[in-house]
């Protein structure tokens, strides 16, 4: 079993193991204490082995295990402002579910609701907004297993909140979550407006955006410096009524319009292109026109997809999630950086002349999304706003491989945005070394010594999360066991 985009191996099938309720769940954790290493499935959205087993094997007494967590999903119950749901249910089913009772979750979700929602919390997704830091967030109380194969719940009310805190973002490292709490409130509708602006004026008004919107998400193209930028608003009585007439569909407002500005498009198609031949896309008969010829920008391939759909200005209507959470999945390299809100023009300024200088390319637009402040530990946004920069490169449809050149680039802009105090997010691609973790994450140490005390053998923890925590076990405890 692989990841989403096939960069890791996960374990072998006959490695997962399915718990049909907390009794089954308790003795597996019981048989498996502290000898072998337990791992939960999620949707293997994550770009490296966050989430995989050390120990491949063939049969599963000898090997580590991971648990498939399927029958642990689903609404457990709602009330007035939260509703409780089973760890392993989607994203998708609980903005589903909440939009059925006319509700949402306090925080705006990610590109891709694919994701299980302990997955999405355990790794830190986000949306944008200053509202809060991330989907984490808007978690009010979880129900977990720990090591010892014990059931705890933990509130953001309990008199000692820490370990709560640490919950709300713990990378799978100190137990299962079985059932989370999220806050909820009442459905909004929401206009959202396109521009295409300057490179100047991100730099200048990016924050004030972000202070005069619900939402706010920029692509910068840094070879042109043409930015993309989408804002969402509280929808007005009129705009409601139009999105009501349309059955609560995203239909373009009839102010909608195509982008002009050829070198915009020009820009894009030059970004088709390079993706085009990095990526090996044009090599299979699905992306061929129907007369043979060759089609240039291959509108049905996903890759291509998430950068022609930039020629449309269209302005729309619509909830949280029709607006914000429907990425357009493509396999890739995905790496996302946190930089401290005062820290971002200069950044920016730093990958403008690095890309000027270098000539190096990726296959997509630079990212901004912002987010306010959290109280989670292991957030990048622990105590500041922040500004996630992402960037990424597809894979090749031949062997799921990205080109040497761009994975080059990738680390080169890592090693750039180090120098501003970037903080990575952990579900995507990082250089693990290159960040000094404890002088970033004022919290990180106190993280580190809830984690040994709750699982002071490493029971949760694996190859990646040992070198990101530099864990050595207990070896003379173990020798008593």
């Amino acid at each position: 079993m692989y990841n989403w985009a096939r960069t890791v191996k996960l374990c072998e099938k006959n490695q997962v193991l399915k718990p049909k309720d907390e009794a089954d769940l308790r003795q597996i954790l019981r048989q498996r204490y502290p000898y072998q290493k337990v791992k939960v499935k999620g949707t293997g959205m994550s770009c490296l082995g966050i989430g995989a087993v050390d120990a491949l094997a063939t049969n599963q007494d000898d090997g580590d295990i991971l648990l498939d967590l399927s029958s642990f999903s689903g609404l457990v119950k709602i009330e007035s402002d939260e509703a409780t749901f089973g760890a392993a249910t989607t994203l998708q089913e609980v903005s589903d579910t909440l939009l059925a009772h006319k509700r949402q979750i306090t925080a705006c979700a990610g590109v891709l609701l694919t994701q299980t929602l302990a997955g999405a919390i355990a790794t830190g997704t986000h949306g944008q907004g200053f509202r809060n830091g991330g989907l984490y967030d808007s978690v009010r109380r979880i129900r977990v297993f720990l090591a010892d194969a014990s059931t705890h719940e933990y509130t953001q009310t309990d008199k000692d909140s820490d370990m709560f805190e640490a919950f709300r973002l713990h990378l799978g490292s100190l137990g299962i979550l079985t059932e989370i709490t999220l806050e909820t409130e009442p459905i909004q509708t929401y206009k959202l407006v396109k521009a295409v602006t300057t490179y100047e004026d991100l730099v200048e008004n990016y924050v004030s955006w972000n202070e005069s919107s619900s939402h706010c998400k920029a692509w910068w193209f840094p070879t042109t410096d043409h930015v993309q930028v989408w804002r969402s608003f509280e929808a007005t009585v009129d705009e409601i009524n139009f999105y009501t007439k349309n059955g609560q569909k995203m239909v373009p407002m009839p102010s909608t319009k195509i982008v002009k500005d050829d070198s915009f498009i020009q820009t894009i198609d030059h970004l088709v292109t390079k993706m085009d031949e990095d990526t090996k896309a044009h090599g299979g008969p699905l992306h061929n026109t129907e007369d043979g010829s060759r089609d240039p920008f291959n509108e049905h391939n996903a890759r291509f997809r998430t950068v022609t759909r930039f020629r449309s200005l269209e302005s729309t209507v619509g909830n949280m999630y029709q607006l914000w959470c429907k990425g357009v999945p493509a396999p890739q390299i995905n790496c996302e950086l946190a930089i401290p809100l005062a820290q971002l023009p200069r950044a920016l300024q730093r990958l403008r002349t690095y890309v000027r200088e270098t000539k190096n390319e990726l296959h997509y637009p630079f990212i901004l999304r912002a987010t306010g402040q959290s109280s989670a530990w292991l957030s990048p946004s622990y105590g500041q706003r922040v500004c996630y920069i992402g960037f990424l490169v597809y894979l090749s449809e031949e062997d799921y491989t990205p080109s040497e050149e761009s994975l080059q680039v990738l680390k080169e802009v890592e090693e750039l945005l180090i120098e501003h105090r970037a903080i990575p997010h952990y579900g995507k691609f990082m250089s693990i070394p290159l960040y000094d973790f404890p002088s970033l994450l004022p919290k990180w140490k106190d993280f580190l010594r809830i984690r040994k005390k709750l699982d002071p053998q490493g029971i949760f923890l694996n190859n990646y999360l040992r070198q990101l925590f530099q864990f050595t076990p207990n070896l003379i405890l173990m020798s008593k066991l």
